[in-house]
Protein backbone atom coordinates (compact mmCIF):
# COMPACT_ATOMS: atom_id res chain seq x y z
CA UNK A 1 0.00 0.00 0.00
CA UNK A 2 1.49 3.40 -0.82
CA UNK A 3 1.97 5.94 1.34
CA UNK A 4 1.29 8.87 -0.92
CA UNK A 5 -1.08 7.33 -3.98
CA UNK A 6 -3.36 10.25 -4.23
CA UNK A 7 -5.96 8.80 -3.29
CA UNK A 8 -6.39 6.34 -6.03
CA UNK A 9 -4.85 3.03 -4.56
CA UNK A 10 -6.46 0.18 -3.14
CA UNK A 11 -4.71 1.57 0.01
CA UNK A 12 -7.39 4.46 -0.31
CA UNK A 13 -10.19 2.93 -2.26
CA UNK A 14 -10.13 -0.04 -0.47
CA UNK A 15 -10.87 1.65 2.88
CA UNK A 16 -13.69 4.18 1.54
CA UNK A 17 -15.44 1.69 -0.05
CA UNK A 18 -15.11 -0.73 3.24
CA UNK A 19 -16.29 2.21 4.97
CA UNK A 20 -19.56 2.58 2.46
CA UNK A 21 -20.44 -1.09 3.07
CA UNK A 22 -19.48 -2.21 -0.05
CA UNK A 23 -19.17 -6.01 0.89
CA UNK A 24 -16.20 -7.06 -0.93
CA UNK A 25 -14.09 -4.49 0.31
CA UNK A 26 -15.14 -4.81 3.39
CA UNK A 27 -13.98 -8.41 3.46
CA UNK A 28 -10.69 -7.65 1.96
CA UNK A 29 -10.32 -4.14 4.51
CA UNK A 30 -11.16 -6.72 7.83
CA UNK A 31 -9.01 -9.53 6.43
CA UNK A 32 -5.70 -6.89 6.22
CA UNK A 33 -7.01 -5.66 9.54
CA UNK A 34 -6.73 -8.97 11.08
CA UNK A 35 -2.90 -9.60 9.31
CA UNK A 36 -2.14 -5.99 10.95
CA UNK A 37 -1.40 -4.03 7.70
CA UNK A 38 -4.28 -1.81 8.45
CA UNK A 39 -3.72 -1.00 12.10
CA UNK A 40 -5.55 2.40 12.49
CA UNK A 41 -8.79 1.36 10.39
CA UNK A 42 -11.95 0.96 12.31
CA UNK A 43 -14.50 -1.44 11.31
CA UNK A 44 -17.80 0.53 10.22
CA UNK A 45 -20.39 -2.01 12.53
CA UNK A 46 -18.30 -1.06 15.29
CA UNK A 47 -20.94 -0.05 17.88
CA UNK A 48 -20.75 4.31 18.49
CA UNK A 49 -20.31 5.29 22.07
CA UNK A 50 -21.12 8.65 23.64
CA UNK A 51 -17.93 10.34 25.27
CA UNK A 52 -19.30 9.51 28.37
CA UNK A 53 -19.80 6.01 28.10
CA UNK A 54 -15.80 5.83 26.38
CA UNK A 55 -14.71 7.61 29.40
CA UNK A 56 -16.28 5.26 32.10
CA UNK A 57 -14.76 2.01 30.30
CA UNK A 58 -11.48 3.89 29.20
CA UNK A 59 -9.72 1.47 31.26
CA UNK A 60 -10.95 -1.40 28.65
CA UNK A 61 -11.03 0.42 25.62
CA UNK A 62 -7.69 2.44 25.73
CA UNK A 63 -5.15 1.42 23.10
CA UNK A 64 -8.77 -0.13 21.32
CA UNK A 65 -10.56 1.17 17.56
CA UNK A 66 -13.42 2.82 18.34
CA UNK A 67 -15.93 5.11 17.15
CA UNK A 68 -17.55 8.17 19.46
CA UNK A 69 -19.98 11.04 19.07
CA UNK A 70 -19.93 14.03 20.25
CA UNK A 71 -20.17 17.62 19.28
CA UNK A 72 -16.48 18.49 17.80
CA UNK A 73 -14.62 21.93 19.65
CA UNK A 74 -11.71 24.05 18.73
CA UNK A 75 -10.76 26.03 22.28
CA UNK A 76 -7.32 27.65 23.10
CA UNK A 77 -5.16 25.58 20.06
CA UNK A 78 -7.02 22.21 21.10
CA UNK A 79 -9.17 19.85 19.25
CA UNK A 80 -11.83 17.94 21.27
CA UNK A 81 -14.92 15.98 21.36
CA UNK A 82 -17.27 17.07 23.97
CA UNK A 83 -20.08 15.15 25.48
CA UNK A 84 -23.29 15.19 23.43
CA UNK A 85 -26.27 16.24 25.59
CA UNK A 86 -29.13 13.24 24.77
CA UNK A 87 -32.82 13.95 24.95
CA UNK A 88 -34.25 13.10 28.28
CA UNK A 89 -30.85 13.08 29.66
CA UNK A 90 -30.72 14.44 33.21
CA UNK A 91 -26.99 13.89 34.11
CA UNK A 92 -23.81 12.86 33.19
CA UNK A 93 -22.45 9.35 34.47
CA UNK A 94 -19.00 9.65 34.40
CA UNK A 95 -17.25 8.83 37.38
CA UNK A 96 -13.83 11.03 36.05
CA UNK A 97 -13.27 14.53 37.89
CA UNK A 98 -12.48 15.74 34.73
CA UNK A 99 -14.68 17.19 32.15
CA UNK A 100 -16.66 14.35 29.95
CA UNK A 101 -14.27 15.69 26.61
CA UNK A 102 -11.72 13.36 24.87
CA UNK A 103 -8.69 15.60 23.43
CA UNK A 104 -8.10 14.72 19.73
CA UNK A 105 -5.09 14.31 18.11
CA UNK A 106 -4.24 13.28 14.14
CA UNK A 107 -1.55 10.81 13.10
CA UNK A 108 0.55 12.90 10.95
CA UNK A 109 0.80 15.84 13.88
CA UNK A 110 -2.67 17.55 14.91
CA UNK A 111 -3.01 19.64 11.44
CA UNK A 112 -5.69 17.85 9.91
CA UNK A 113 -7.64 17.60 13.33
CA UNK A 114 -7.57 21.01 14.13
CA UNK A 115 -8.23 22.52 10.78
CA UNK A 116 -11.76 19.76 10.58
CA UNK A 117 -12.79 20.99 14.20
CA UNK A 118 -12.09 24.59 13.06
CA UNK A 119 -14.48 24.26 10.42
CA UNK A 120 -16.85 22.20 12.55
CA UNK A 121 -16.89 23.76 15.92
CA UNK A 122 -19.93 23.26 17.74
CA UNK A 123 -21.40 20.21 15.09
CA UNK A 124 -21.99 17.35 15.76
CA UNK A 125 -19.66 14.26 14.55
CA UNK A 126 -18.39 10.80 14.97
CA UNK A 127 -14.89 10.20 15.50
CA UNK A 128 -13.04 6.72 14.75
CA UNK A 129 -9.93 6.35 16.23
CA UNK A 130 -8.09 5.10 18.74
CA UNK A 131 -8.98 5.82 22.53
CA UNK A 132 -6.21 6.30 24.90
CA UNK A 133 -5.98 6.91 28.15
CA UNK A 134 -3.83 9.92 29.73
CA UNK A 135 -2.10 9.73 33.08
CA UNK A 136 -3.30 12.46 35.54
CA UNK A 137 -0.96 15.34 35.99
CA UNK A 138 0.39 15.33 32.65
CA UNK A 139 -1.47 18.53 31.42
CA UNK A 140 -2.75 20.73 34.28
CA UNK A 141 -5.59 23.59 34.54
CA UNK A 142 -7.04 23.87 31.57
CA UNK A 143 -5.71 21.95 28.95
CA UNK A 144 -6.36 18.54 31.32
CA UNK A 145 -8.47 15.66 29.55
CA UNK A 146 -9.06 12.69 30.74
CA UNK A 147 -8.14 10.82 27.61
CA UNK A 148 -7.02 11.77 24.04
CA UNK A 149 -8.00 9.63 21.02
CA UNK A 150 -5.69 9.24 17.63
CA UNK A 151 -8.34 9.99 15.39
CA UNK A 152 -8.21 8.39 12.03
CA UNK A 153 -11.58 10.08 10.69
CA UNK A 154 -14.34 12.32 11.17
CA UNK A 155 -17.66 11.09 10.33
CA UNK A 156 -20.15 14.94 9.97
CA UNK A 157 -23.42 13.64 10.79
Amino acid sequence: MSLNCGGDCWGCVGEIEADQGHTPSLDKVREEFALGLRPEWTDPSTPVRSVTSALDDLATLSGQNIAVEGVLTFELKTAALKHLQQPGEVGLRSTSSLPPSIRLTGRAGTVWVTQAAIEGNGKKVTVFGTLRGRPHGRERGIHSFPAEMLAHRIQWR
